[in-house]
């Protein structure tokens, strides 16, 4: 429900994706319905306008009585879809007339979250200062804002969410904390940011008791490991399988990274359980 509709679509629909501000007023002197609907998606005008960023359509439809909560078939809104490709005018006019906040998809997927997931630090401000719930949770995976954004590497996001409240230690279904898959993914900037907002080196996933050092050196970041360690993370540290952060950079090869650990002191005869 990302893409907008090709199907049942009325002229109102293709002037405001068009972004054809004469069109949608000439359509709105009819007598039009405004909150017509796609036949397939279920889209509306004001919602293909909001998702292309057309920030003078929005404020015409709006005005002219567009409804904000009518969402597509997958429950996403106009600010959902405004918030995910970073429109902030288009989600700030929104947020002026009455669009809520906390409507997720129906994945659970807040606009904050979305916002967060394709790292638009202007919109994430926005929406949180609008109310925006900072721990809010995707409904399957669990996942928040602060872990999405820290999995995809956006550092000013992060930084924008920790200061806006964001638990630093937050996990998701699996136990993944936001250091930890930062670390995953070798984002040592956004590490740094964690580690200095208080995030734990040592909490381990709930699933197989993997720490960050475990899967930095797993994933052979060198820089992450290096972070970690300075950082007073244990180098012998096992998940539950006994898989310490050596034995796993030595069984994938990664030689730069079972050098720095063994400089910190890692045990060579350290056993799988």
């Amino acid at each position: 429900c990302v893409s907008p509709s090709l199907k049942g679509r009325t002229e109102l629909h293709d002037a405001a994706q068009r972004g054809d501000v004469e069109a949608v007023e000439r359509l709105l002197s009819t007598s039009v319905n405004i909150n017509s609907r796609t036949e397939d998606e279920g889209d509306t005008a004001l919602l293909l306008a909001s998702l292309r960023g057309h920030v003078e359509v929005v404020r015409l439809l709006l005005k002219a009585g567009a409804a904000v909560f009518i969402s597509d078939k997958c429950c996403s809104t106009p600010l959902y879809f405004a918030s995910i490709y970073g429109h902030r005018a288009v989600v700030e006019l929104l947020l002026e007339n009455g669009a809520d906040v906390s409507i997720g998809n129906e994945d659970g997927s807040s606009p904050l979250y979305v916002a967060s997931q394709e790292g638009h630090s202007e919109v994430v401000d926005v929406l949180v200062k609008a109310g925006a719930d900072v721990h809010q949770a995707t409904a399957k995976e669990c996942c928040v804002p602060l872990g999405i954004a820290a999995a995809r590497g956006h550092t000013e996001t992060v930084q924008r969410l920790l200061e806006a409240g964001a638990n630093v230690n937050q996990q998701d279904k699996d136990g993944a904390s936001p250091l930890y898959v930062a670390s995953q993914e070798g984002h040592s900037d956004v590490v740094d940011i964690l580690l200095e907002a208080g995030a734990d080196v040592h909490q381990a996933t709930t699933k197989g008791g993997d720490v960050p050092l475990g899967i930095a050196a797993e994933e052979g970041h060198t820089e992450t490991v290096q972070r970690l360690l300075e950082a007073g993370a244990n180098v012998n540290q096992q998940n539950k399988d006994g898989v310490s952060p050596l034995y796993a950079a030595s069984q994938e090869g990664h030689s730069d990274v079972v050098d720095i650990l063994l400089e910190a002191g890692a045990d060579v005869h350290q056993a799988t359980t």
